[in-house]
């Protein structure tokens, strides 16, 4: 079984934090949150574009939790993040360490189905890449790649066979 711990870069709402604790569950994985708020440094903020630099932020998760004992470090934030010349990023891994930005997330009716939907999906997602997982091809795959927040809501939440297959026999673990 694999141990995932969740980290809050911003304040997160419990219920929706609840909801997705028991989506990762569902799916087999162990689950441990820290309870307060991780707040970042202002250097991790770009005044001239008024967004987060996300390799910033995870090289400092990387420095601050790679020694923690879980296979899989996922950081949340309501944070409207950037990487290199793109416009924005919704989420990011580097080794053990994922983040999933949620500013993107809301749609333009404000639905907070959809916006829990694309939590849970990219949590997932980021998890994946932590684990060892590439982007799969398959659309219905929480691994599929997306290009666009409204791709997020084409893919499924779970992972597709053939990527199932693989996270149960990297590390022999599963």
């Amino acid at each position: 079984m694999y141990r995932v711990l969740l980290v809050k870069l911003t304040t997160f709402d419990h219920i929706i934090l609840k909801e997705v604790i028991c989506h990762l569950r569902k799916l087999g994985f162990e689950v441990h949150y820290l309870n307060e708020v991780l707040h970042l440094n202002m250097f991790m903020f770009n005044w001239d574009r008024l967004q987060y630099d996300a390799e910033k932020i995870v090289n400092y998760l990387s420095e601050r939790f790679s020694n923690f004992p879980y296979d899989s470090i996922i950081a949340i934030g309501h944070l409207n993040a950037y990487i290199n010349n793109e416009k924005y990023v919704i989420g990011l891994h580097k080794e053990k360490i994922g983040i999933v930005f949620s500013y993107k997330y809301e749609d333009e009716k404000g639905s907070i189905d959809k916006f829990v939907s694309r939590v849970k999906k990219e949590i997932v997602h980021e998890i994946g890449h932590t684990l060892g997982l590439n982007d799969c091809s398959t659309p219905s795959c929480v691994m599929n790649k997306v290009n666009s927040v409204e791709d997020i809501d084409k893919k499924g939440y779970v992972f597709c066979p053939k990527c199932t297959a693989l996270l149960l026999n990297i590390n022999n673990k599963g």
